[in-house]
């Protein structure tokens, strides 16, 4: 991990659950990992359009706080419904939504990294970033994950590459052997989205373990590829290529230590779960 001066942490939070007020492209196999070439592995699926191309949809259902137009952008996994679903009565009706959280936010940068990315800008006096990840059907959406600082991310040199494909590792084999004692320490506290959901790091690895893509895929592949794919001062976005299935995985800087994991959602097509 590059030695550098850094910026204070980023505030981050899980803004589907939280309350108010919290505020380049590159591959790394990640050593051994890269001996996989010989085992078929999932493709890194190409986005349809780029991140970018996402800003004037975001930014139109944040200033009119229209739901309607604000689900079809949030992540399949973060909804539980097939990508780019219209919204349900049901989800307009719910007090869960991020949308509140973000009124006075505007984008006005994007940065792209494979399959993950960001879209940055202004909310009031502070800059603030939200992240995204590639969803099933190739269309980048917002994972409902948002932070906040004194300065924007995008464009930011990655400073964690090391850190960032060891903590990948680390969670992989994690989920491999099914050890929750390993795992649980490797997620951020207030980011995942899991964490949120169960209540807790312990209660997010035995999710993880019980869940019906990353687990399977992970033990059904002797070897997954890790492709760092890029990052922020504060950020990480890694790939997981298995036999079956292409995992995103997004990583924050919350302090000591310094990246821990939010998420790892599939970037290829699945079937969600009813319910």
């Amino acid at each position: 991990m590059t030695s550098r001066p850094r910026l204070a942490p980023i505030a981050l939070c899980f803004v589907m659950f939280l309350a108010g007020g919290c505020g380049g492209d590159d591959d790394d196999g990640g050593g051994g990992d890269k001996q996989a070439a010989s085992a078929a592995l999932a493709e890194r699926p190409t986005p349809k359009q780029p991140i970018a191309l996402e800003i004037a949809a975001f930014n139109r259902a944040i200033s009119t706080q229209d739901c309607k137009k604000y689900y079809p952008l949030v992540l399949s996994f973060a909804r539980g419904k097939p990508p780019g679903s219209p919204a349900t009565a049901a989800e307009c009706k719910g007090t869960g939504s991020g949308l509140a959280t973000l009124r006075g936010y505007r984008v006005e940068l994007a940065a792209q990294y494979g399959t993950a990315g960001i879209l940055d800008g202004r909310s009031g006096d502070k800059h603030r970033h939200t992240i995204w990840t590639l969803d099933g059907d190739r269309r980048f959406r917002y994972t409902e994950v948002t932070g906040s600082g004194s300065a924007s991310q995008a464009g930011t040199p990655f400073s964690d590459r090391r850190e960032a494909a060891r903590l990948a590792r680390d969670f992989v084999a994690a989920v491999r052997s099914g050890d929750c004692a390993a795992m649980a320490p490797l997620f951020s506290p207030k980011g995942s989205r899991l964490v949120v959901n169960t209540g807790s790091p312990r209660a997010a690895c035995r999710a993880v373990l019980k869940g019906q893509f990353l687990a399977p895929a992970v033990r059904k592949t002797p070897n997954p590829r890790i492709d760092v794919l890029g990052g922020t001062r504060n950020l990480a976005f890694v790939g997981v290529a298995t036999s079956s299935l292409y995992f995103t995985m997004t990583m924050g800087d919350g302090g000591k230590p310094p990246l821990r994991v939010f998420d790892v959602v599939p970037s290829s097509p699945v079937k969600l779960p009813k319910g």
